[in-house]
């Protein structure tokens, strides 16, 4: 079967056609450009400007959230760089903290001490003082817990992320369980022990793991 072909004269016809739906697409369009452009022309300025106010206003609120935003961002750098000077002695980063008393160091970590017959590991370390004394805190924290351990005084825990200080051989405590302090708080004052001297215990555990505290404070030499 031959194929069919368009005569000249139907082709022009159907260029013809698609020519005046392009013009009157076209148009139309510019109509309603002109018609939208009468509009505007009839509106009243004095609304039109407080359309464009209250765009103004909205602006100059978003403006205003970016700026609360700078303004907390700052407070959270702050305090997450405050919560890292507490805790960046983990990376040895930085200088040891400073002992919470002044005094020399009687027992150290590790060693062998012999009570009621049997010989116990020193799971920390004991300062000796000349003199009553009120330790401070070498951290900031909150007081996960306060007891009293039998004869040997207040033992008082305080904790910032996986570090936990304990205090103890303490006559008495300043501070209660929840309790929330700040470095160079003071949270206690130092007791007596059979030998009528004063002492401290300090034990320090990073991330659950017990650790010699003269790795992170730094204790004067033993005596």
């Amino acid at each position: 079967m031959k194929n069919k072909v368009q005569s000249p004269v139907i082709l022009n016809k159907v260029n013809i056609m698609k020519f005046f739906k392009r013009l009157l697409y076209k148009s139309l369009v510019v109509l309603a450009i002109i018609f939208i452009l009468a509009i505007i022309q009839k509106l009243n300025f004095a609304s039109t400007n407080n359309l464009l106010e209250g765009l103004k206003n909205n602006v100059e609120y978003e403006y205003d959230i970016v700026q609360d935003s700078k303004v907390i961002y700052n407070n959270v750098r702050n305090f997450i760089d405050a919560s890292l000077q507490t805790v960046e002695v983990f990376t040895g980063s930085t200088g040891k903290y400073d002992s919470p008393v002044v005094g020399t160091i009687h027992r150290t970590y590790d060693q062998l001490l012999l009570i009621n017959g049997e010989k116990v590991r020193n799971g920390g370390v004991d300062i000796k003082v000349s003199n009553e004394a009120e330790p401070k805190s070498i951290i900031s924290g909150i007081v996960s817990e306060v007891y009293e351990n039998d004869n040997k005084g207040y033992y008082v825990m305080i904790q910032n992320e996986g570090l936990e200080l304990t205090y103890g051989y303490l006559s008495a405590s300043y501070v209660k369980e929840g309790d929330i302090v700040k470095t160079g708080q003071i949270i206690g004052r130092t007791g007596t022990s059979k030998d009528g001297n004063y002492y401290l215990r300090i034990e320090l555990t990073v991330n659950g793991k017990e650790v010699d505290p003269v790795d992170y404070i730094n204790f004067p030499k033993s005596i």
